[in-house]
């Protein structure tokens, strides 16, 4: 057979070449184009090992105590969880019941408290704020009127306890993914008979009355709050039977003796109410004689009021005190 012409073999060595080297490039670019994947996903991974790292680190609550939660719904709903006795507790605040803001933001109507939060953009603390304000018990968390869902009365499945928990663009509130987690699973097991709903009207905490704007709505009696409320005791702190010193360094009259319904409310015994004249740059400090600084009181204490711990032990014989400054009227 004839051989075949030098230049066809070139030309075929040729274009061998060039899919050689294109191929080359392709196979370059792949492996350029997976590493930068790879890399892409594990931002990403790294990423959300540290949300939820910081979602577990940042929990308000550890699932073993009780756990009070207030929810924007146009009366706006109180739950309270106690996990050792499995039992829920609810009451709303009509609409029309005045009560005192936090904030200095003056008296303002509970179903219109959601409002003014949003308007001032305070993230929700405001509308908490004002409602432990008002009626003298510990608030934990908050939800808006989404959170509605997270107490109605279920059988307990985990699917749709872990669905309620995940990140929703509609629900506002202050409880990490673990928060909203360990409290769906745990209401969804609550059963019919362990709800118990508290009416305020009828037990005395609040009373319709004329207002100042002449118009029919309710207030809140304080003296009877500390009584109806107290089923709301976190038995974990009662149990550690702490004593409190409260010293108001605020400047302003009747601030101790708010602060004084909250604590005993939250089963603290309070044992004095004090003015002071210490200069603190923080909005309250707390100190537990020991400077431990460990018990639940002392914790709860701290997230109930955005106080800062101490070192030093509290004045006189109580097992703790806490100090109102200035700054703290500005908050609470």
């Amino acid at each position: 057979m004839p051989g075949k012409p030098k230049s066809q073999s070139r030309a075929r060595k040729t274009i061998s070449r060039r899919k050689s080297s294109s191929r080359k490039k392709t196979d370059i670019y792949k492996v350029y184009v997976i590493r930068f994947i790879l890399a892409v996903l594990s931002l990403v991974l790294v990423f959300v090992v540290f949300k939820v790292y910081l979602a577990w680190q940042n929990r308000l609550w550890d699932g073993n105590s009780r756990i009070t939660v207030v929810v924007a719904t146009p009366d706006p709903t109180v739950y309270s969880y106690n996990p050792r006795s499995q039992t829920l507790i609810t009451f709303p605040i009509p609409k029309e019941t005045q009560l005192t803001s936090a904030m200095g933001y003056g008296e303002w109507m509970a179903g219109s408290l959601w409002a003014l939060d949003d308007q001032e953009k305070k993230g929700g603390r405001l509308f908490a704020s004002s409602v432990q304000k008002s009626l003298g018990m510990p608030i934990d968390g908050w939800m808006n009127r989404q959170g509605k869902g997270f107490f109605q009365n279920s059988s307990f499945s985990f699917l749709p306890s872990m669905i309620k928990a995940l990140p929703n663009a509609k629900l506002g509130t202050n409880l990490t993914f673990f928060d909203r987690l360990n409290l769906a699973v745990a209401v969804g097991r609550v059963s019919t008979l362990n709800r118990r709903e508290i009416n305020l009207v009828s037990s005395g905490a609040i009373k319709e009355s004329f207002l100042a704007d002449g118009e029919k709505g309710f207030l809140v009696i304080p003296e009877k709050t500390v009584l109806v409320l107290d089923a709301l005791r976190d038995d974990k702190v009662f149990e550690e039977a702490k004593t409190i010193k409260i010293t108001n360094a605020t400047g302003k009259s009747g601030v101790g003796a708010e602060v004084s319904r909250t604590v005993s409310i939250l089963g603290i015994r309070v044992v004095a109410i004090d003015t002071g004249q210490e200069n603190l740059k923080e909005v309250c400090v707390v100190r537990e004689r020991g400077k431990t600084l460990k018990s639940r009181a002392a914790k709860q204490i701290i997230g109930l009021f955005g106080c800062t711990s101490d070192s030093k032990d509290p004045a006189g014989p109580a097992s703790l005190e806490i100090i109102l400054g200035e700054d703290f009227v500005k908050y609470f």
